[in-house]
């Protein structure tokens, strides 16, 4: 989740260095790739899910990795990491979007 928020915060300051230097328009949508992990990021902190291992039907613990034996769990897990995934995408580009049309 630190690292969702130092991005989102990298991600910010890009954003203004665009702004002020008149280039959002022309380059806004460079910020896209850095919304979506910082995006990923702090929703896999939040949600405690890690797409890489849900789709390995893993759960990630203190003490390491241990496979799900449960095959509903699996599925769960890697439905989980889907919809991760696919939201952070979801709002990288609609941000990215809305953005480089405001500006």
């Amino acid at each position: 989740m630190r690292l969702g928020v130092i991005g989102a915060a990298f991600t910010l300051a890009a954003g203004f260095v665009l702004a002020e230097s008149g280039l959002a328009s022309r380059w806004g949508f460079s910020l896209a790739l850095p919304l979506t992990l910082s995006t990923y990021w702090l929703l896999s902190g939040v949600s405690g899910t890690c797409f890489m291992a849900g789709m390995r039907g893993q759960r990630r613990a203190d003490y390491g990795a241990e496979p799900v034996v449960d095959s509903s769990q699996v599925r769960r897990f890697r439905r989980r990491g889907l919809v991760l995934l696919t939201a952070s995408f979801v709002v990288g580009l609609v941000s990215a979007g809305a953005f480089s049309l405001s500006v």
